[in-house]
């Protein structure tokens, strides 16, 4: 099992209070301006810079139905993601499944601090991947590199081998069964 979402409770109170308010300024832009502006500002945010780039590869082009689903994620499904609370026992118990992990180019950002966090809660260095928060996307060469890189250092064992995540975003579904 993995999250598709910031664990931002690993968040120091500065960096929660910092996260807090970023949301408000989202969700107010979101209302005032439409879902694709808040998104922008979500974005920046976190640290995405679509310039971080590897030469060759093209951010994705954004639709009017990934603005649709942006507009329920921001409006609505956030504040519910943002109530989980982790049961930081049944995490410890299965911290040799998990390779906590961040963009170094977003390191001051709130999802690789939320990632940096886990680490230390679970007392593991995280892995640093190349670029920023959608390195996956924007430098998939050197990314690739990398995760080959740390499955083979650090791998879980293969029979529990499941979602493997990039801060929090879904980056392999299934290495093996």
């Amino acid at each position: 099992m993995g999250w598709s979402l910031p664990v931002t409770e690993f968040l120091s109170p500065q960096e929660q209070a910092s996260y807090a308010g970023l949301r408000e300024e989202v969700l107010d832009i979101a209302l005032r301006e439409g879902s694709r502006s808040a998104l922008r500002r979500q974005l920046h945010g976190m640290g995405v810079d679509r310039n971080d780039r590897e030469d060759d590869a093209d951010p994705p082009a954004s639709t009017r139905e990934q603005s649709r689903q942006t507009g329920f994620l921001l409006t609505r499904e956030a504040r519910t993601i943002e109530s989980y609370r982790v049961n930081r026992e049944a995490l410890r118990a299965q911290a040799g499944k998990l390779i906590p992990a961040f963009g170094v180019s977003s390191r001051s950002y709130y999802p690789a601090q939320c990632a940096i966090g886990l680490a230390a809660a679970l007392n593991q260095t995280p892995a640093e991947f190349p670029g920023g928060h959608t390195g996956y996307v924007l430098r998939p060469r050197a990314f690739a590199e990398v995760l080959s890189d740390t499955l083979r250092v650090s791998p879980p064992a293969p029979d529990t081998w499941g979602p493997v995540l990039f801060g929090n975003e879904r980056v392999v579904e299934k290495f093996a069964r």
